[in-house]
């Protein structure tokens, strides 16, 4: 038998049909089949080894996998490409299940049609009584999800509320649910009879460690993250292996909510436990599926762990490079609460599936729930290009995702670190991924970053700046400082920006530019801004009575502008200070009315409605369109100091700044230019008409008592 016969005979034994793309780039391209046609490819079509053949007009769904097909084709890094399987039902009406490879070999385009009709049925079964084992086992976990939630809110309601620990006690005594309740050292105040029931754990007087520290060590191994999670007074929940008093080991599911204060102090953790041992040995047939997600149908978490590790060994055996690239998806729970979580669902199984193409056959990605995938490399020498591969990973996250008539961008922030330079093991590489990714994230997401030694030390200064930033609030360090903005024209009112500091009592002056992210991040902003809006209110009311005509603005934080209250907060600190609203204007940036873009607008028309003014900050540094603004209710825009610094000398900062105040005069608002700091860029912007500049060249930010100065000189000069 001759090597075309014997290949002609192995590909009808595996139900294959093979073709060549003539023209691989074509919308409509043209296949040659490669050998004689198999009897089920002809039942579709007169298929002939002589004649090319459009395939799209034979099998309709390869229209839409044709796309993904000619990536591969023309990526000889991403050679392979797998549309999954589908149903047709050729001329006979015979249904059949069909597959399709593209593969790019020596440089020929191939695509490969695999009739899966034989077994199909077979593994239909299967897998349909592996699904419904798995769904019945997922719908126990989420009643069990609920059930824990409904406790734990009811819990930490209690101890807001101030309720005595007897009446909790009380409450949780007889509870299936396994209950803890402790300080934020680990010292138990309330644990039910489930707990020492089913974990076997001592008396609390008893206990040589605090059963928090315990559960946080067993999780570590599966969540690296959670004491940064945990520490941070963030809510946590997940699963993993516990190992009782006795050492018998059970499979448990813990959340651990944090109760704060009215001052956000941490007071206690309401940990609730519940035993899931029983699931996971539910049944063998989705043993397999345990290691799979079910929205992306990607490896999950459990999966990935055990890849890691198998990755790190083959990597000490090989002496080679890995590369651990862990993705957050930035703002993903506000797809899920804006348009709900089928939609959120179909965004990560989108992604997911982008991510994955991403790759080359050999690497591995993982979806590790909620908005976080992982992708570990191996790569052959260090000399690769990973940043390359990161902007890669960022690309396809951020190409439009359609979903319900909303289009999206989405972006993610994304941590690299590398094997054996940045971890040697599985959970230091994954914690130094997870830490490079916070950094990514604090730089203004949709950004990268490697991990780099200094990070550690970093983190740990961030938490105690977080510590030191609750005494700052408790011991009022903050304080105001107050810059004017000169008018380049006649104007009546006097105008102000209201600007925090920070003086720690032991470091110094600490920048907003350090703190206010922080305070962002932990919902922190919310107390210090509207001390920050009442201070300054309080401050323009005093010049006000001393008979200067006085404008005060403030900036709001995007987290500020997202509380359901923040336009009842507003009048009630205008009541309370006595200022009349035409005196305050509120600075809101660009980003925070993109992104929320219908909710804010409703937001700015309330809040002008009552009076304010609003100033849209920043404008030029984010993603706005100008369609938009012409619907924005906003009285003046600030130019983004980035062009301001360049003038007169860039000729694109001149254009933009230009059209900008044309524009915003032709729109009836106002223009301020901040950030000004010598002649020739007040000549420039005078020159074209800007109405307000504000900079070091006319005056520092400065204490209450000096505007008073100020303001006295101003009055005196304009009555000359």
């Amino acid at each position: 038998m001759d090597s075309q016969s014997l290949l002609e005979s192995l590909l009808s034994e595996l139900d294959i049909a093979l073709f060549q793309s003539l023209s691989p780039t074509d919308d409509f391209p043209m296949f040659q089949l490669l050998h004689e046609p198999p009897s089920w490819v002809t039942a579709f079509a007169g298929i002939d080894r002589s004649n090319p053949i459009a395939l799209t007009e034979v099998f309709s769904y390869l229209e839409a996998f044709l796309p993904e097909a000619q990536e591969s084709w023309a990526d000889s890094n991403n050679s392979r490409a797998n549309s999954g399987v589908w149903t047709e039902v050729d001329r006979q009406g015979k249904t059949q299940q069909l597959e399709a490879l593209a593969l790019l070999v020596a440089d020929i385009p191939l695509l490969v049609l695999l009739n899966l009709t034989r077994n199909f049925d077979e593994r239909h079964h299967l897998y349909q009584r592996a699904r419904e084992i798995a769904l019945a086992n997922e719908k126990l976990i989420i009643q069990l999800n609920h059930r824990q939630r409904e406790l734990q809110n009811n819990l930490e309601k209690r101890l807001q509320d101030e309720q005595t620990l007897d009446d909790i006690e009380e409450s949780v005594r007889n509870n299936a649910s396994a209950v803890l309740i402790c300080k934020p050292d680990g010292s138990v105040e309330i644990m039910n009879q489930a707990l020492i029931d089913i974990y076997r754990v001592k008396e609390p007087e008893e206990q040589n460690e605090s059963l928090l520290d315990k559960w946080l060590k067993e999780a570590e191994a599966i969540y690296p993250e959670i004491h940064r999670v945990v520490a941070s007074g963030s809510y946590w929940e997940g699963e993993f292996e516990s190992h009782s008093e006795s050492g018998a080991p059970k499979w448990i599911r813990l959340a651990i909510g944090p109760v704060l204060d009215t001052s956000h102090k941490l007071t206690h953790y309401v940990c609730i436990a519940n035993d899931i041992s029983m699931l996971k040995k539910s049944s063998t047939e989705i043993e397999r599926l345990a290691d799979y997600d079910f929205t992306t149908h990607l490896p999950n978490r459990r999966h990935f762990w055990k890849q890691l590790t198998k990755s790190l060994d083959k990597g000490v055996q090989k002496n080679s490079v890995l590369a651990l690239i862990y993705v957050d998806l930035d703002h993903f729970k506000r797809v899920n609460d804006s348009l709900g979580h089928h939609a959120g669902d179909f965004l990560l199984s989108t992604i997911g599936t982008r991510l994955a193409r991403c790759i080359k056959h050999g690497d591995f990605i993982a979806h590790l729930g909620g908005d976080e995938f992982a992708i570990i490399l191996e790569l052959p020498h260090s000399t690769i290009n990973i940043e390359k591969i990161a902007q890669r990973v960022q690309s396809a996250i951020c190409k439009n995702i359609t979903i319900d008539n909303a289009t999206l961008k989405m972006t993610a922030s994304i941590g690299i670190a590398m094997y054996p330079k940045d971890g040697r093991d599985a959970t230091s590489l994954m914690r130094h991924a997870d830490l490079a990714m916070f950094h990514a994230k604090k730089m203004g997401r949709g950004k990268y970053q490697a991990f780099m030694p200094n990070m550690n030390y970093e983190f740990l200064q961030m938490l105690q700046l977080e510590i030191d930033m609750q005494k700052a609030v408790e011991q009022e360090q903050f304080n105001l400082v107050y810059q004017p903005q000169v008018c380049c024209g006649q104007d009546h009112y006097l105008r102000l920006e209201a600007l925090i500091r920070w003086k720690h009592p032991l470091k110094g002056s600490i920048s907003p530019a350090r703190f206010i992210p922080i305070a962002e991040e932990n919902g922190m902003i919310l107390d210090i801004g509207i001390w920050v809006l009442e201070q300054a209110c309080k401050q323009a009311k005093r010049l006000l009575n001393d008979g200067f005509n006085v404008i005060m603005a403030v900036n709001v934080s995007a987290k500020q502008v997202r509380q359901e209250n923040f336009k009842e907060l507003v009048n009630i600190v205008l009541k309370k200070t006595g200022l009349p609203a035409r005196h305050l204007e509120l600075e809101i940036t660009e980003t925070t009315v993109m992104e929320e873009m219908e909710v804010v607008v409703e937001l700015l028309k309330d809040l002008r409605k009552l009076g304010i003014s609003i100033s849209l900050d920043d404008f030029g540094s984010g993603f706005s369109s100008l369609t938009y603004l012409k619907n924005l209710p906003v009285d003046n825009l600030k130019l983004d100091r980035a062009f301001i610094h360049e003038l007169p000398a860039n000729e694109e900062s001149k254009a933009i700044t230009t059209s900008v105040i044309n524009l915003a005069h032709e729109l009836k608002m106002k223009v301020i230019a901040e950030g000004v700091e010598n002649q020739e860029q007040v000549e420039f912007l005078t020159d074209k008409g800007c109405d307000y500049m504000q900079g070091f060249l006319f005056y520092y930010p400065m204490e209450a008592e000096k505007i008073q100065e100020i303001f006295t000189a101003i009055r005196g000069v304009a009555n000359h």
